[in-house]
């Protein structure tokens, strides 16, 4: 049975967020409609704008070329009655005036719009039940400006579904590494990227890298980033991925090397990625973690006794072990299969120092090299 998934994008944000949105060209195709006033009609005031009502027969509304002084039509009903000034104001006083006035009038109300008219037309309700109408506007000042000196952009409402079925289905190899069920498109990521970012010297911060989607991206993008990723995905990592990004140098004689087996899939081709750049990768300093390492590694009871002995005298236990009686009881360890007495060493170690923690980089038991010492003062003190 097939069913249909619909993942979902939370946006947090410490101050006032506004998305970046993608732009197309503004044109005046809709505006092509003309109202003609074939008499005078009656005056009124609705809330405190001054008012004109027109019944059926004393106007007419009439198709048109599109053009600079022609009006757009729109229809006031759903979010427009409380997301539009003037979807707003039918909704408030017009909406409730067809048992005054009847079916199929027109209003002329003065004051409302940034097109120049200095009114707004109006439509009520057209039959009996009826409850939308619409209201027609100018073409906007600015617009009408812009347009005159060449060319206009607006921007395109964001909506509240994309369809990437076809990029999740077919993103398995993206990067040259795998991930079953939890991969992401690059289009997926490079779409919220630019709804985000706009300085390129800002940074992309992943806390769950996985197969390094985000920082490839990133990268291809030419936007720095930092990810983070605490399990190793082996011929998967990040690191893997986004060495296929860079490629490699082809010197061949060249004076200037070429780029070749850089990474094509993905993003590639809409932001023309040639390879390149660089990164850098740093591992956390191991100290419990190492140990789990080597017990892992051990094949024998021996081997497993004598990580044990090291890990009591250098290792941070956990406060449940006592290690006298550990060791009074050291043949009943042994009498247990391998991979028990794995568990139980492992078990032993406080998995709250699996690392050495920054504010101990300066004591010498931990060896940390002048190097590591220098880097780790430059990178937290760039953040």
């Amino acid at each position: 049975m097939q069913r249909s998934i619909i993942e979902q994008i939370l946006v947090y944000t410490k101050n006032k967020f506004k998305p970046i949105k993608e732009k197309e060209e503004y044109t005046i195709d809709n505006f092509f409609w003309k109202i003609v006033e074939k008499k005078q009609g009656r005056k009124l005031k609705l809330g405190n704008r001054e008012a004109i009502v027109f019944k059926p027969g004393e106007y007419e509304i009439k198709e048109d070329k599109p053009s600079l002084k022609g009006l757009k039509q729109t229809w006031a009903s759903g979010t427009v009655l409380k997301a539009n000034a003037s979807g707003k104001f039918f909704n408030d006083f017009i909406a409730e005036r067809v048992s005054v006035d009847g079916l199929g009038c027109l209003y002329k109300v003065e004051g409302i719009g940034e097109d120049g008219l200095g009114f707004r037309y109006f439509t009520g309700p057209k039959r009996e039940g009826a409850t939308k109408g619409i209201f027609y506007s100018g073409v906007p000042l600015n617009r009408v400006e812009e347009l005159k000196l060449g060319s206009a952009m607006k921007e395109i409402t964001i909506p509240n579904f994309y369809d990437f079925a076809a990029d999740f289905g077919n993103c398995r190899q993206e990067g040259d590494v795998e991930l079953r069920s939890g991969k992401k498109p690059e289009i997926l990521l490079k779409k919220v990227i630019d709804m985000v970012i706009s300085n390129k010297n800002e940074i992309i911060l992943d806390f769950f890298m996985g197969t390094g989607v985000t920082p490839a991206v990133a990268h291809k993008m030419g936007i720095r980033y930092i990810g983070i990723e605490q399990l190793d995905y082996k011929e998967n990592d990040s690191i893997v991925r986004l060495k296929n990004v860079i490629g490699k140098k082809n010197k061949k004689g060249k004076l200037h090397p070429l780029i070749e087996d850089y990474d094509t899939t993905g993003i590639s081709e809409t932001v023309n990625w040639k390879g390149g750049g660089d990164f850098v990768y740093c591992e956390l300093m191991k100290w419990n973690d190492k140990y789990i390492d080597e017990i892992k590694k051990a094949k024998t009871s021996k081997e497993l006794i004598k990580i044990w002995n090291f890990m009591k005298e250098n290792a941070f236990l956990s406060y449940k072990v006592d290690v006298k009686k550990f060791d009074e009881n050291a043949k009943e360890f042994e009498q247990l299969s391998i991979e028990n007495q794995k568990k139980f060493l492992i078990e032993c170690l406080d998995k709250n120092q699996l690392y050495v923690n920054l504010s101990e980089i300066d004591d010498s038991d931990y060896g940390v090299s002048k190097e590591d010492k220098e880097l780790n003062k430059k990178f937290y003190g760039a953040l």
